[in-house]
This record gives structure tokens, sequence and C-alpha cells, in this order.
């Protein structure tokens, strides 16, 4: 299944024999993450754009075998005979898209294509297995480049909002190595990537598996390695732990711009502490 239609693409550099857009196709917009552009020799150059950690440019090299494997399994995905894109709003779309350029210049094939069908899922399985791209993607505050790039999952998620500020939230992730990352929701360039002593990760981890009030196991089967918890005392306590333990840089939140959260049957703060073991 793709999405977003086959096209002609501008002439580019003719060294680069492979260019691939990552791009968002959840909800349309087709915004790009990052860019990788694959020469014969293999110098990989990464442009990173948006929703992931290293922005800007980097270069790294693979083997030059792989990179004709790429360029095959490119041409066909997107060779005639190849998955159609998709455009209707009206059908399932994938959490991300491969916008494709393959070859020189003088030919040139264009398309875009989804991990889903079967060309796409080979093309992200060899993507991943000859370059890895977590050092410059994760950790992201996107889910699609998070998929795209194979992120590991953290353990500790945190998540709080205010009714003054209920269009926006801090959001904050642990690992077991000491990597935090906190982003506030709806704030730009708020970002931060920083380390703590791995042994206050365990210690925070200890300290949400026991908070009051219980765990929340809405919409899922009860499980013993999981927890969430999203009771307003236990996300102002947790918030103060990670304040003392972790030096969490909270940022300051934009007001909203209503009073759509000033009801009273509305519960402050919200949010979910989830402990994954």
């Amino acid at each position: 299944m793709c999405f977003a239609c086959v096209g002609e693409a501008a002439p580019s550099d003719p060294q680069v024999v492979l260019t691939v857009d990552w791009q968002d196709c959840l909800d349309g917009r087709q915004q790009t993450f990052f860019t990788l552009d694959f020469l014969p020799d293999g110098t990989v150059t990464y442009e990173g754009k948006n929703e992931i950690r290293e922005k800007g440019t980097r270069v790294a090299r693979i083997d030059s075998r792989h990179v004709r494997q790429l360029v095959q399994s490119a041409t066909k995905a997107v060779s005639p005979g190849a998955p159609q894109a998709k455009t209707s709003p009206y059908e399932e779309r994938p959490l991300f898209c491969l916008k494709l350029k393959v070859g020189d210049g003088s030919s040139l094939l264009t398309g875009n294509v989804s991990p889903e069908d079967k060309p796409g899922k080979k093309l992200h399985r060899q993507l991943l297995r000859y370059l890895d791209l977590r050092p410059w993607v994760c950790p992201t505050r996107g889910w699609a480049p998070e998929e795209m790039a194979r992120c590991a999952p953290s353990p500790i998620f945190f998540s709080f909002i205010e009714r003054e500020t209920c269009y926006a939230s801090h959001a904050v992730h642990l690992w077991p190595d000491g990597q935090v990352y906190y982003y506030a929701n709806k704030v730009a360039d708020s970002d931060r990537y920083y380390k703590i002593d791995p042994a206050v990760v365990k210690r925070l981890f200890e300290i949400g598996w026991q908070l009051e009030g219980g765990p929340v196991f809405a919409g899922m089967q009860h499980d013993h390695k999981v927890r969430h918890f999203q009771n307003p005392s236990a996300l102002i306590e947790y918030k103060q732990t990670l304040t003392v333990l972790a030096n969490v840089p909270w940022q300051p939140l934009p007001l909203s711009e209503d009073n759509s959260c000033s009801d009273d049957r509305l519960v402050f703060p919200q949010g979910t502490v989830s402990l994954y073991r």
C-alpha cells in the first residue's frame, strides 16, 4: 500500500544513484523527517529536517555492494507493476512512506512506496541493515521516525498536562543507560537530551512502580510487566520526583487560547506515568 502519486523529479547530482525521503504519510502532510543520498562508492549523506534528534548534514560510509543492492530494490519498488500510490483520504495510509529517486539525471525513476507493501518492506529492512539510523534519529517525539529507525522503547514515560495550558504538555522518556529525553509539546525547539546516573533511572522506576492510587489498565489486559498511572496525585508526586532526581528542565507552556478546559468536570492535572519492565 502506498500514498502519494508517482511524479517527475528535478535534475539531481549525477553521482547520486538513490535518494530516500523518509516522510510522514499517516495524516497526509507528507512532511520529510530526513533524507538519505547514496553515491556509488558507498558514501551516504544524511539531512535531518523534522522531529528527529540530529538536524543538518551528516556523512557515513557503507559497502558499495550494499548501495547496488539498495538501488536494485528501490528500482523494483517504483517500476511499472509495483503497488500504485493511494491518494484518497478515505483509504488507510501507512505510518510513513519512502519517497524514492532512483538513477541519475539521464535515467530517473521516482515514486512513493509504503513499508507495508512487499517491495517497500524489503527496502526498509535493507536500509536498516546497512545503515544504523538510530544515532541520528533517536530518541524522537514522533511515532513515524521512531518506527523508521527502530528506536529502542523507553521503560519510563511521563506526560503532564495542566488546566491553564491544556493544549500543550510536558513529556519525558528515560532509558536504563541513563539517557533522558524531554520535550514540551507545542513548544518549538524544546527538545532536551542528556544523561543521568543509570542508578537514578532504576530508582525512578522503583518509585513509579509503588505510586499510590492503583495502575490503570484501560483497553488492555492486565499485564504484570506494565503499569500506567493517571490519577492527579500520582502525576504531581512523580513530576516532583523527576525534578529532584532527574533535573528535568521543564519548559514554559503556552496558555490555552479559549476556556474549553475551564469546565470543573474536567480533572487536572492529566497525563500518565507509564512503566514497562
